[in-house]
């Protein structure tokens, strides 16, 4: 079965670019595509051999962070790099918490790209590039559990506790221990907090694609 790479991005000029340039860097590696949150879903589905995903943040039909997280909630297993035109120490931080491999600036000179799908490909161990200075702190920030990426994809969903025991058949307490690991690895105090880091994007006040 050939390995695949699936990109996702909505912008059809950069998709398209980024395709080329992977297809020739990684020949044995089919190259599929997606632009929004949900065709990206479905083609894992209807695609074999998928191995690792490059997502672009801002999608049609997410807000801030939530299509990282809901990914790596449904797929664990599958490795994601992030691209994005924002590389700000915050949002790098909570890619790597919410469970981004790596994070690659779309102005990044295709070298860039290139070693850090090698990486991803090669399932070798991926530092997430931090602009510098950079608190020691936010330099070891863990990601959340498969579990814990699940149960908060569930409370961006508007689900309750008790909604989500019932969902992954488990007990609330345990929903309830969860969440407090996802507040702490967030570095948030309240459920909405950890919403609002999820949801939104200091990009999203600036005008920028």
């Amino acid at each position: 079965m050939s390995k695949c790479l699936l990109l996702v991005d909505d912008h059809p000029l950069f998709l398209d670019a980024l395709a080329s340039l992977v297809q020739t860097a990684f020949p044995s590696h089919h190259v599929a595509t997606a632009h929004s949150l949900a065709s990206a879903l479905e083609r894992i589905e209807q695609t074999e051999g998928i191995v690792g995903i490059l997502l672009d943040l801002r999608l049609p039909d997410t807000r801030g962070l939530e299509g990282l997280l809901h990914l790596h909630a449904a797929h664990p297993h599958l490795k994601i790099a992030v691209i994005s035109a924002f590389c700000d120490t915050d949002t790098i931080r909570k890619a790597q918490v919410l469970g981004a491999c790596t994070f690659v600036e779309k102005s990044s000179r295709p070298s860039d790209f290139i070693s850090a799908i090698g990486s991803m490909v090669q399932c070798s161990p991926v530092t997430l590039p931090l602009p510098s200075p950079v608190p020691p702190s936010s330099r070891d920030n863990e990601p959340l559990t498969p579990k814990q990426a699940r149960v908060l994809s569930l409370l961006c969903s508007g689900m309750l506790n008790k909604q989500i025991a019932y969902t992954l058949e488990i007990e609330e307490t345990t929903v309830k221990a969860h969440i407090s690991e996802i507040l702490r690895k967030l570095n948030v105090s309240s459920r909405t907090q950890a919403l609002v880091e999820v949801l939104s994007l200091k990009c999203d006040m600036a005008f920028v694609t």
